[in-house]
């Protein structure tokens, strides 16, 4: 076997010294696949979801020619090729693939023909990412996707899975779903929501760039929408969908859902509305504020010099004098009980009036 050299750098399977070429058996090798290691031998094919990862036949020089398993390749490198589809199976030209490195080596980008296909030559071994994006001829506006092992366009390169260039698979197939895209909530949800608590105004994006609509599910409950702004009314639980639609060039994004649970609020302030009264009269004791349907009690807290006593909502008072009295509102379905501050309730004598005879 040859001398496996190229300068002095040492790479597996490269046989280029002093400008010429020679044959070499390709070493057995592994290679990192859709994230489990596989090892390869000359000749074996792993095929994967999204394509085939190949070590084939030998590298050598045929009239000048570089050949890989017959087929042409410039030793040492490897060749990347695939199809380039819309979501609804359209080929589609003009589509701009860029194998981007990770690790120094020459990036190297080719555009799809009419037919969606694409070939890239000359990859030299390494880490690449892999990106489709309009803008090669392309009329769509497709945004950048990233090669992705769903097959579904990843959006992000923080999503994309790096395909390994090693001498021994001078062979990569990957394909590309153009058109898919994704939502996501840009917004947190509270996570103690109650009834009457602050409103919470959630937002969402596509991955496309195209309007997201945001709505309460069929299956809502305890919350209202307007203008986008959601309004916590009652216990339940509140289902917010984020969809968008599609476009010509898009297909419908996958719906997502925030759910938020809402429980049991506070009450606004309640107080006691009637605050003086007459000796020897009841004083029928009302109040202001609280929520909800719970009923009104009342209890003296503080009248034994004035004599004070109570029968549900009516209050008196033998000496002239303060009641100390406070009320609450019990809990209900949606609130939680509140009670008022103790409050004094005055109680004086009544007014008498003596007719003078002329």
């Amino acid at each position: 076997m040859s001398s496996v050299e190229y300068g002095d750098v040492k790479r597996g399977g490269i046989v280029r010294w002093n400008g010429l070429t020679t044959s070499v058996s390709i070493f057995a090798a592994s290679i990192l696949m859709f994230g489990v290691i596989l090892p390869i031998v000359s000749g074996e094919t792993i095929t994967g979801a999204l394509g085939t990862q190949s070590a084939v036949g030998s590298c050598s020089t045929v009239g000048g020619q570089s050949t890989v398993g017959g087929q042409s390749a410039i030793c040492g490198t490897q060749v990347m090729t695939g199809t380039v589809t819309n979501f609804d199976g359209t080929h589609l030209g003009g589509i701009c693939v860029a194998a981007i490195s990770l690790g120094g080596e020459p990036s190297a980008v080719a555009t799809t023909s009419a037919d969606g296909t694409y070939t890239i030559e000359g990859l030299v071994p390494g880490s690449y990412l892999v990106e489709f994006s309009s803008g090669c001829g392309n009329s769509g506006d497709y945004g950048a996707q990233y090669f992705n092992d769903s097959n579904s366009g990843a959006r992000t390169t923080t999503e994309a899975v790096a395909i390994p260039i090693t001498v021994a698979s001078p062979a990569s197939s990957i394909n590309a779903v153009m058109g898919a895209q994704t939502v996501t909530f840009g917004s947190t949800p509270p996570a103690h929501a109650t009834v009457g608590s602050a409103r919470y105004s959630p937002a969402a994006d596509s991955t496309s760039g195209l309007a997201v609509t945001v709505s309460l599910d069929v299956n809502s409950r305890g919350c209202s929408i307007d203008a986008g702004v959601v309004s916590f009314i009652r216990v339940g639980t509140c289902l917010i969908d984020a969809n968008q639609a599609g476009s010509s060039l898009y297909h419908a994004a996958g719906q997502v859902q925030q759910s938020i649970t809402v429980n049991r609020g506070a009450q606004s302030a309640l107080s006691i509305a009637t605050l003086s009264g007459t000796l020897g009269s009841e004083l029928t004791l009302s109040t202001r504020g609280g929520s909800g349907t719970g009923p009104v009690t009342y209890s003296v807290t503080d009248g034994a010099a004035s004599g004070c006593s109570l029968t549900g909502n009516q209050l008196r008072a033998k000496r002239v004098g303060t009641c100390v009295v406070t009320a609450t509102k019990a809990a209900d379905s949606n609130y939680l009980a509140a009670s008022s501050r103790a409050t004094s309730v005055a109680f004086s004598a009544a007014r008498t009036f003596r007719h003078r005879h002329l």
